[in-house]
């Protein structure tokens, strides 16, 4: 914070403290300290070095604002003159005391009071403004020289007044929805606020690190990377590669122009691991918007913040809008319906944001049990109407439920989109009940090969927290053990027949995605290319069924691999394989 800048006895600025943070906004009294003289006694005679000190501080990003006891409109007059007017954002010129003044400007700004610097001559004005505002940096008009010297002044490069221009359009924003008075819902809906969600985190990486690392007010999670730059670009990097992660930039543009790129998100499985945006788009709505079209996931919320993400509000002023232009996007289909394991879940949450409705059906784990109700033969129990109910009692024993037996698949409503993966009738196994004939996969935890049989697996042989207490899945695998038979995959011809009744079952308009497998794994290390013949056998079989369907299209992972730096394992690539995917789906679905 600045030294106490005012000399007991004659309000003499001091040099800034080392312990002051770097200033991002200059409050400037007028009368004997941006220029001399008083207007209301006898005229003022400009000061020419403060006029280029206020411009000079503008191309370093530094802003200025004015608090002046004098009447607005003389004043507004003579800076315009002056041709530095437009230098200053929300000048504060009244008769008023001066404290409550700042602290509303430095409100209405959205800074931290440590940030800014307010500069009178008269000691009583800065006292009171220090009084108010126990953080707020100060000095007397005798510091001024040494302003841009100073290096808590430098700011960082901004020659094309970017930060200066965004404080221009908050400018005109606060005077609107001032005008708008208690109606702000109809104000903001006249403001055409419009939301381009960047997955391609590469070309703004330097930006994505100073949102995580320098918000504070709407960092919701302020989980901060490392101070060193280039190393926290590279740990963002590392970290929104990852197959199970999503991410993106939040681009904000409304009537007022182009507000940059405000906000970012990353999630991991469901759980925020970074939420933060700028203060600029305070009172938009656009932080709690965004939550609610991420699907309200789990976060753990950190410190204060300014917005109840969680508060229910019915945000219908804000749009999705592309890149491509400045225009709203309306949403592309009525509705997404995904069936699949985690590579659908990654291609959706890009989907999310074109279609009012999503709904992902995906294997699920239950107390360390994979359910795979993915796998076809649910699909098949779907389309059949369900097991009878001795079945699913004994699917219930396994860790089933009965939600997994029922799809959103059989909806019948026109225009939607299916998309649609079968990864996992190549990867488990199914086993028959010998009374009740019901058919299921079941993967044996810490089995590496879900295709062998997994009865032959010993309880002793378990993770140890299966094998304490009453573990429900020990006794599931007696069952197994004792009443199944071991049938292996499921052949071709089957899994043909169920996606061949499935197509048919679709509404004629529909647009149907079907994922390919990826066929091929290349052995870095070792120089050697892995083939699996089992699902380049799937990906032809797809190809035959869906011919002669129109609409209907399959997605082989291997289109969308740009480099095999992206491949993690057979189902799991970098997190922009799955973007591009859902782009392609997106371009494919309009040209139906």
């Amino acid at each position: 914070m600045l030294a106490d800048v005012l000399d007991s006895n004659n309000a003499v600025g001091r040099v800034l403290d080392d312990a002051a943070e770097p200033v991002r906004l200059v409050i400037w009294d007028l009368d004997e300290t941006f220029w001399k003289g008083t207007l209301t006694e006898g005229g003022i005679t400009q000061v020419p070095e403060n006029i280029q000190i206020v411009k000079t501080l503008a191309e370093r990003g530094i802003i200025s604002s004015i608090c002046s006891k004098n009447d607005f409109e003389p004043i507004r007059k003579i800076l315009e003159a002056e041709g530095i007017w437009d230098y200053f954002i929300l000048p504060s010129i009244d008769w008023t005391p001066k404290g409550l003044r700042i602290q509303q400007l430095i409100e209405d700004v959205q800074l931290r009071p440590g940030t800014v610097l307010f500069l009178d001559d008269n000691p009583i004005n800065l006292n009171e403004a220090k009084h108010v505002i126990p953080d707020l940096q100060i000095a007397s008009h005798e510091f001024i020289p040494h302003l841009l010297d100073h290096p808590k002044l430098q700011g960082k490069d901004d020659k094309a007044l970017s930060r200066l221009n965004q404080y221009k359009l908050l400018e005109r924003r606060k005077r609107d929805s001032s005008e708008a008075g208690d109606d702000q819902a109809a104000f903001l809906r006249s403001s055409n606020i419009r939301v381009e969600i960047i997955h391609d985190f590469e070309a703004h990486i330097g930006r994505a690190v100073e949102l995580i690392n320098r918000t504070n007010q709407l960092n919701f999670t302020k989980v901060r990377l490392s101070d060193d730059v280039e190393q926290a670009k590279n740990e963002l990097r590392a970290l929104v590669s990852d197959a199970q992660v999503q991410a993106g930039l939040v681009h904000v543009r409304d009537n007022y122009g182009d507000h940059g790129l405000c906000g970012i998100y990353v999630i991991d499985q469901r759980r925020l691991l970074h939420y933060a945006f700028s203060c600029r788009i305070l009172g938009m709505g656009v932080e709690t918007w965004l939550y609610q079209r991420l699907g309200s996931p789990h976060i753990r919320i950190q410190g204060e913040v300014l917005t109840d993400i969680r508060e229910h509000k019915d945000i219908d002023w804000i749009n999705r809008a592309g890149s491509s232009d400045d225009q709203t996007v309306k949403e592309e289909f009525p509705f997404l319906i995904a069936r699949g394991g985690c590579d659908l879940d990654a291609i959706c949450h890009y989907l999310q944001f074109v279609t009012p409705t999503s709904v992902g059906e995906f294997n699920i784990s239950r107390e360390g049990f994979d359910a795979r109700r993915d796998h076809s033969i649910f699909t098949r129990y779907a389309l059949d109407g369900g097991p009878t109910p001795e079945q699913l009692a004994v699917a219930e024993r396994l860790g089933y439920r009965a939600e997994d037996f029922k799809s959103a698949l059989v909806n019948k409503e026109p225009g939607g989109v299916y998309l649609l993966s079968f990864l996992a009738d190549t990867a488990y196994a199914l086993y028959r009940h010998r009374r009740t004939g019901l058919r299921v996969p079941f993967a044996v935890s810490g089995r590496s090969n879900h295709r062998e049989d997994g009865r032959t697996a010993q309880i002793e042989q378990l993770p140890a927290h299966y094998r304490t207490g009453n573990h429900w899945f020990a006794e599931a695998l007696r069952l197994l053990q004792y009443e199944f038979d071991y049938e292996g995959p499921i052949s071709m011809d089957e899994l043909a027949d169920t996606l061949r009744d499935l197509i048919a079952s679709l509404p004629e308009d529909s647009h149907i995605f079907v994922i390919g497998g990826n066929e091929t794994l290349r052995d870095a290390q070792h120089g050697h290319t892995h083939t699996s013949h089992v699902t380049r056998e799937m990906n032809q079989m797809i190809r035959t069924v869906i011919a002669d369907r129109p609409g209907a299209h399959i997605l082989p992972f291997r289109d969308f691999i740009q480099s095999e730096d992206e491949v993690q394992s057979w189902s799991h690539f970098e997190r922009m394989v799955y973007f591009r995917m859902a782009e392609r789906l997106r371009d494919l679905t309009k040209a139906d």
